[in-house]
């Protein structure tokens, strides 16, 4: 058995001998982005002894973060990048040291930042708001919330600063990109597009914020979005009243023609007396002449009115036709009778009557008149 001292001397010497011993750094230290925030996660394969990590977060303005946690991830490492364009735009670090009492491990970092232009070990990107594809009056319209306003980092990032966003919307698995911008003082950023034939109704964003400096934040191409069935059912309809319209019109166009050409052959097989449509005056009309006579429809009986010379011309006095009351028939019979007994029928010219014989049925005949 070892005297008291000699046992306090051990004791001292193994503490000495286990406070000696290094204390294993993190291992897979990984910065992730989603959107405006960025986090960073790591692995620690040493004993169970208890451990704590230190998280530094740091810039070339030397500005700085903090804190102390014992869990493998720290959430929010981005919280100073969103105070300031000019921060957006720097590169930025994370620092882990793992801890046990007063002993500290060798420090792990990883770089990380939202500048395009700048080198880092991890490059952010952000994400477009939720996209809309809809219908619109000249095609399809593709319309999204402008991100400079619609997330809080941005907006506080950018409000004394000169920015915008420049987009490109392109058919899902077809060429023909449409290009937009979108300004700050914009609520919703939007672009009118037509897709090709044969292109499926679905579209992909690509874009970057950008100041006047040239730097630029990229934002990350979007899965496809589709036209939602509920707005192809408007230009469907719409589609469908147009070409009704057009046939409707191009058969009436048709059927006007068509019409136009029959009349036009009928007037041509008229007696000529009949196209020219002017009655002749006296001395004109004789034996052989075409005399022009009214058509007269809806009457029973006609009498064309002329008197006849003793040269054997004629001269129309009137084309109107007379309707012949029962009353007024056994009067005009008589005055007939008397008139070809003193005249034969040969000494005036016969002429053409067209009577109508009602239900649109007409039919051509002669009087002696």
């Amino acid at each position: 058995m070892l005297p008291g001292g000699a046992f306090r001397a051990l004791w001292m010497l193994l503490v000495a001998v286990a406070s000696a011993q290094p204390v294993a750094p993190p291992t897979n230290v990984t910065v992730t982005c989603r959107n405006a925030l960025a986090s960073v996660n790591w692995d620690y394969g040493g004993d169970e002894a208890p451990t704590s990590f230190q998280v530094y977060v740091g810039s070339s303005d030397r500005r700085h973060l903090e804190d102390v946690t014992a869990e493998h991830k720290y959430d929010n490492v981005s919280a100073l990048v969103w105070d300031s364009l000019e921060s957006v735009m720097d590169v930025h670090y994370v620092t882990l040291t793992a801890a046990r009492g007063p002993r500290f491990s060798a420090n792990v970092s990883k770089t990380f930042t939202f500048n395009h232009l700048k080198m880092a070990d991890v490059t952010c990107q952000l994400d477009f708001p939720p996209v809309h594809v809809g219908a619109g009056d000249s095609g399809t319209v593709v319309t999204f919330p402008n991100p400079l306003r619609y997330y809080s980092e941005l907006r506080h990032a950018t409000r004394m600063s000169a920015v915008s966003l420049d987009f490109s919307v392109s058919p899902h698995g077809s060429q023909g990109d449409v290009r937009g911008s979108c300004q700050i003082e914009q609520k919703t950023c939007r672009v009118d597009m037509l897709f090709p034939d044969g292109a499926d109704h679905c579209v992909t964003l690509t874009g970057a914020m950008s100041d006047r400096a040239g730097r630029y934040v990229a934002f990350q191409k979007t899965e496809p979005v589709c036209v939602d069935a509920s707005a192809l059912e408007p230009m469907m309809l719409a589609l469908l009243l147009t070409l009704l319209f057009i046939v409707i019109t191009g058969l009436a166009l048709a059927i006007w023609k068509l019409k136009a050409w029959t009349m036009k052959i009928n007037k041509d097989e008229l007696p000529k007396s009949l196209r020219s449509g002017r009655i002749l005056s006296k001395g004109e009309c004789n034996m052989d002449a075409d005399c022009r006579v009214e058509m007269v429809s809806g009457v029973e009986d006609v009498r064309l009115i002329s008197r006849c010379g003793e040269d054997s011309s004629c001269e129309s006095t009137a084309t109107e036709s007379v309707p012949i009351h029962p009353e007024e028939e056994e009067q005009v019979e008589e005055e007939e009778v008397e008139e070809e007994e003193g005249e034969s029928a040969y000494d005036c010219t016969h002429v053409e009557v067209q009577v109508d014989l009602g239900d649109g049925a007409t039919a051509w005949g002669y009087t002696e008149r």
